[in-house]
């Protein structure tokens, strides 16, 4: 059977927790629905805990979090030469916007907080390279996004599958893009429209504008579902 580890790098708020679970609940959820019988691990780096050896999982994934990859916790130093680790020994990582930021920082990349502010709520995103399967993905994506920090410059052993106006580096393929043993995403494809309309609202007018929250709320009017997307990603990696 599949492992698949989570590394919890930031925690729900519990206004929120009760109902809608934590972020490893919210990714088991969603690589049930891609990979059907799966076997689980959750990590919670936040409350101390720590991975022992890359190979005890055959994907890790690293989940978002309040916290910058820049910030001087020894977790995330720890947890840099862990991915980086995993990366040369070519088990499979699948990185979310705090994940996306901190793998490729890991890998060499460059990382800061966005001059343009909150990146929040429904955005779209431009393929700008195809692959021999990222061709599925089609011309344009959309995810749920919810950050400050943004991958600036991206690892030279990655390559950017796709961006932006606001997001330069918003999906990164590492190592073969066609063959890629390492992907990351800024968007969040674990979280669901009726979490980020109560994190918004639990939010607006403290660390999220008013008006930012306006924009990401008013974003969020269609139906969506980029399920199909993640489903492409994961199954490049899990094979």
């Amino acid at each position: 059977m599949i492992k698949i580890c989570i590394l919890e790098t930031g925690e729900v708020d519990p206004v929120l927790i009760k109902t809608h679970g934590s972020y490893g609940f919210m990714f088991e959820k969603l690589f049930s629905k891609i990979l059907g019988a799966v076997e689980f691990k959750f990590i919670n780096l936040v409350k101390g805990d720590f991975p022992k050896k890359y190979s005890d999982a055959d994907l890790w994934v690293i989940t978002g979090s309040k916290f910058g990859v820049y910030d001087n916790l020894p977790w995330i130093s720890e947890l840099k030469s862990f991915l980086k680790k995993c990366f040369e020994n070519r088990v499979p990582i699948f990185g979310v916007c705090f994940g996306h930021q901190l793998l490729a920082e890991a890998l060499g990349g460059k990382v800061k907080k966005y001059h343009a502010g909150w990146g929040l709520g429904l955005h779209r995103y431009n393929l700008i390279k195809t692959t021999n399967w990222s061709a599925q993905l089609g011309n344009k994506i959309e995810g749920f996004a919810i950050h400050q920090d943004q991958v600036l410059l991206p690892p030279k052993n990655s390559t950017v599958l796709a961006n932006s106006n606001f997001c330069k580096n918003a999906i990164l393929a590492y190592g073969d893009p066609n063959n890629p043993s390492a992907i990351s995403v800024q968007h969040h494809p674990e979280i669901n429209k009726e979490y980020l309309v109560d994190l918004i609202n639990l939010r607006k007018g403290g660390s999220f504008p008013l008006d930012v929250s306006q924009r990401a709320l008013n974003s969020l009017s269609h139906k969506f579902t980029n399920l199909n997307v993640s489903k492409i990603l994961i199954t490049q990696l899990i094979k």
